[in-house]
C-alpha cells in the first residue's frame, strides 16, 4: 500500500495522474482505495486473520450512535517493552532493521516475505533534495578529509612521516568520494528510508519462535534486526498504512539501494472457469486462463521443433473436454491427432489422396439456408471460374444453372477430346 504526502498544493487526482504512468513503465499499477477499503486495510492490520468479519456502514454507526473505531482496532491492547498484547490472547512484535550491510540482494526481502507465518513489512521514504543531500555528503567527506590530516599531524610529531593512512578512513573516503560521483553525475538520490517489520502470533512461545526466524534470516543478511523497546504502540502506529511517523529510525541510503527492499511485481492470470497453460516462472503459481473473457479469443503457440507445441494443444483439448461442453474441431494436415481423436470418442475425418479416404467434399454444396442468395451464387460462380481457368481444365466447358425451387446449383463438364467434342456427360457435384 502507498501512502504519498506532499507539501505543495497537487490534489490527489493531479497526483495520480503523475504517479500512474511511472508505476505502468515499472509493470505495475495504483488502484486508489475509498474510504471503506481503507478501513479494511487497517481492519486487516490490527484483526489479521480474521479479516472475514469486516462490515462497514456509515448510516448505520450514525443511526446507532456506535464508535466504529471499536470495530477497526484491537478492543484490548496492552504494551509491553519488546511486545504487544492483543485481545485473544495474540501477540505481536514490532521490529526494525538497526544495522544495515555494505552489500545486499533481493534473495533478503524473497526469505522474508516467504515464510509460513503472516508478517507486516512496511517502508516510510523521504526523498532529501539534490542540493541537500549533496551539502550533507561533502559536509562528511570533509569531515573525514579533517581526520585524515589530524591523524597525519600526530604521525608527524611523533615523527613518522609515513603517508598510510588507516584503512577505516581510506574506506570511508572512497565510500564518500563514490557517493558524491553518484549524486553529481548519475542522478542518483538520497532519501531516508526506516522500515518496520510486524510479526504477529497467537502466544508468546510462538511469538519468541517467530522473531527469531526474523532475526536468523537479517544475520544470513550481516543485518540486525531488534524490537522497537519500550515503543512498541508508536512503532506499530508507524507500520500502519495512514503515512504517520511515530519512531525515528531511519537511515539515508541511495535509490539504488532502494530498490532491493521493494517487493517484485508479478502479474497473475487466474480466470474463473479457465485452463491451466503453465506456471509463472516468478511466482511459480499456476497460470489460469479463459479465452472467452477476452475480447478476441484466438491465439498461436510459437516454439523450436520439440519444444511441446503439440503437448500444449492436446493438453488444452483435454481439459476443454473435461471441463465444458465446447465442440472441438482440428485440421490436421500432419496426421497426428488421430490417435487422440481415436482415444477421446471423437471422429477422424480422412481428406487425403490415401487409399484409406472415403470422404469427400464438396465445393458447390448448398446449405439448407442461404441469408444471402445473390451473393452465394456470385461466389460460387467466381469459384466455378477460377476452376475453369486452371491449366489442367482449361479445355472444360461448363453448364452451369440453378433453379429457383428448392435452389439447386449444377456443373456439368464435358471433356473437350473425342466424339467431336460431345464428350460423354460427368456430372462433378
Amino acid at each position: 500500500m502507498l501512502k504519498i504526502f506532499r507539501k505543495d498544493s497537487l490534489t490527489p487526482q493531479t497526483e495520480r495522474i503523475y504517479k500512474v504512468p511511472l508505476f505502468h513503465r515499472l509493470g505495475s499499477c495504483l488502484i486508489p482505495l475509498d474510504a471503506t477499503e481503507r478501513l479494511r486495510a487497517l481492519h486487516s492490520y490490527y484483526r489479521m486473520g480474521d479479516e472475514a468479519s469486516f462490515s462497514f456502514n456509515w448510516n448505520e454507526y450514525l443511526h446507532l450512535k456506535r464508535d466504529w473505531r471499536n470495530d477497526i482496532i484491537n478492543t484490548s491492547l496492552r504494551e509491553h517493552p519488546e511486545y504487544l498484547e492483543m485481545e485473544g490472547g495474540s501477540c505481536a512484535c514490532v521490529m526494525f532493521i538497526r544495522k544495515y550491510p555494505n552489500g545486499l540482494t533481493d534473495q533478503f526481502l524473497n526469505e522474508l516475505t516467504n515464510m509460513d507465518f503472516p508478517i507486516i513489512y512496511s517502508m516510510d521514504v523521504e526523498p532529501l533534495d539534490n542540493d541537500v543531500a549533496y551539502q550533507m555528503v561533502m559536509k562528511k567527506y570533509m569531515s573525514n578529509e579533517r581526520s585524515i590530516n589530524r591523524e597525519q599531524e600526530l604521525k608527524n610529531e611523533n615523527g613518522d612521516y609515513s603517508t598510510n593512512i588507516n584503512y577505516e578512513r581510506r574506506k570511508q573516503q572512497r565510500d564518500t568520494e563514490e557517493m558524491l560521483d553518484r549524486i553529481s553525475s548519475f542522478d542518483e538520490r538520497l532519501l531516508y528510508v526506516g522500515i518496520t517489520i510486524v510479526v504477529k502470533a497467537g502466544s508468546m512461545e510462538e511469538l519468541e519462535e517467530r522473531t527469531e526466524k526474523v532475526r536468523i534470516i537479517g544475520k544470513t543478511h550481516n543485518m540486525d534486526i531488534v524490537p522497537h523497546s519500550y515503543r512498541q504502540l508508536d512503532a506499530l502506529n508507524t507500520s500502519l498504512p495512514t503515512g504517520a511517523r511515530f519512531v525515528d529510525t531511519m537511515r539515508t541510503i541511495t535509490s539504488e539501494e532502494l530498490s532491493i527492499f521493494i517487493p517484485f511485481n508479478a502479474q497473475e492470470i487466474h480466470d474463473d472457469l479457465g485452463y491451466c497453460y503453465g506456471f509463472n516462472k516468478v511466482s511459480k503459481n499456476l497460470i489460469i486462463g479463459n479465452r472467452k473473457l477476452l475480447k478476441n479469443g484466438n491465439g498461436m503457440v510459437f516454439g523450436v521443433p520439440g519444444s511441446g507445441k503439440s503437448y500444449n494443444e492436446k493438453s488444452e483439448m483435454g481439459q476443454v473436454l473435461c471441463f465444458s461442453k465446447d465442440d472441438i474441431i482440428v485440421v490436421d494436415p500432419m496426421g497426428e491427432y488421430k490417435d487422440i481423436a481415436a482415444a477421446w470418442g471423437g471422429q477422424y475425418i480422412n481428406l487425403t489422396q490415401s487409399a484409406e479416404n472415403v470422404f469427400y467434399v464438396n465445393p458447390f454444396h448448398v446449405p439448407d439456408v442461404v441469408p444471402d442468395i445473390d451473393r452465394f451464387v456470385a461466389e460460387k460462380a467466381e469459384f466455378a471460374y477460377l476452376y475453369r481457368n486452371e491449366p489442367e481444365l482449361n479445355r472444360c466447358t461448363e453448364k452451369p444453372f440453378y433453379e429457383n425451387n428448392g435452389f439447386q446449383f449444377r456443373i456439368y463438364a464435358f471433356a473437350g477430346s473425342g466424339n467431336n467434342g460431345q464428350g460423354s456427360g460427368r456430372r462433378f457435384v
